[in-house]
């Protein structure tokens, strides 16, 4: 997702500085839910609640290829309606009036288990992190005493092999207790570990010189909300919160 922004970025750049080149949007495929709906008509639907488009508009702006649409989460799409996804994407590629360019992002997971494949011209793999790089990171930064310290657990190891998970090790293992590590049982355990200092962490953490009016106490209740949210949005396979698309049904059991 983080690379996905980032070319669309430089896309968006190159279309302010050309009007023959297309206007790159990012959408999230998370929030298509109708196996029947083509991809076209979600796109319209999106361009209007996401980005106030007027429907006939947007629709104009596809019929004549002035959209370039980056669909991402593709893996966070329902895993039953993940193959009709990657159908309708296809037909909507092949389609009249399909767009010059497009983009789909996915974990290799989730996409490698479906047998009909996206009909792109290519693809990119990203990698997880090699030994190199993570080594070569760290020296950058002055931190190179942390690397014998990741030798001797090769499952923490394992875990950094994202950039996202690495800076956020860096951030807390200040903090971090060797003894109370080496006590925890399994990946799951040490990711768990990691990212309850990272909470900790952030909500403890100043922004420049304004004080907080909000004790510890108020911030873990809000925490806790925002967790209680998270995992509605997951079970409803949705991964962009929007205030007006909450339903009564979220207020029906309360936690």
């Amino acid at each position: 997702t983080i690379v996905l922004l980032e070319l669309a970025k430089t896309l968006v750049e190159r279309a302010w500085s050309s009007v023959n080149y297309p206007m790159p949007l990012v959408f999230n495929l998370s929030s298509w839910k109708d196996n029947q709906q083509s991809i076209k008509n979600w796109l319209v639907a999106e361009m209007k609640s996401k980005y106030g488009v007027n429907s006939k508009l947007g629709g104009r702006w596809l019929n004549e290829r002035q959209i370039l649409p980056l669909l991402d989460g593709l893996d966070e799409v329902a895993s039953e309606r993940q193959e009709s996804c990657i159908h309708r994407i296809n037909e909507f590629l092949s389609s009249e009036g399909f767009p010059i360019y497009a983009v789909v992002c996915s974990r290799l997971a989730e996409y490698e288990k479906h047998a009909p494949s996206l009909q792109l011209n290519g693809a990119i793999l990203l990698k997880a992190l090699s030994d190199e790089q993570i080594q070569d990171y760290l020296a950058r930064i002055g931190r190179t005493e942390l690397w014998q310290f990741f030798l001797r657990s090769l499952s923490l190891l394992d875990l950094l092999r994202t950039p996202l998970l690495l800076s956020i090790t860096l951030l807390v293992y200040p903090e971090a207790d060797r003894e109370e590590w080496q006590r925890l049982q399994g990946v799951s355990d040490q990711l768990d570990y990691l990212l309850d200092r990272y909470v900790e962490r952030m909500l403890h953490r100043k922004l420049g010189n304004t004080a907080s009016t909000q004790g510890e106490a108020s911030k873990a209740k809000q925490t806790l909300w925002l967790i209680w949210l998270a995992k509605q949005m997951e079970q409803a396979s949705q991964t962009e919160f929007l205030i007006e698309n909450m339903q009564p049904s979220l207020l029906s059991v309360r936690e």
